[in-house]
């Protein structure tokens, strides 16, 4: 009886050390997860904010021209009218 609950034992700190490997395995494999997903998104926010500025320059850059085209129609209009 005592051998058995010794070997019982031997199996069951085994299986808690084999828990315990697995467990720290995916520990180490959710951190480099982690870590390339931050970098990741690190990288398109970073993306996201230079086309954003990119975005935001064309649109100056139309509502320039379309004030040079406000002007030209207007100065048009006053020399079809004279």
């Amino acid at each position: 009886m005592d051998s058995q609950v010794r070997r019982l034992q031997g199996e069951v700190a085994f299986l808690e050390n084999r828990v315990l490997e697995q467990q720290a395995a995916l520990e180490v494999g959710a951190k480099k997860a982690e870590l390339t997903l931050r970098a990741e998104l690190d990288v398109k926010s970073h993306e996201v904010l230079t086309l954003r500025r990119t975005m935001e320059a064309r649109e100056n850059e139309v509502r320039r021209y379309q004030q040079e085209l406000e002007a030209i129609i207007a100065e048009l209009s006053v020399l079809r009218g004279s």
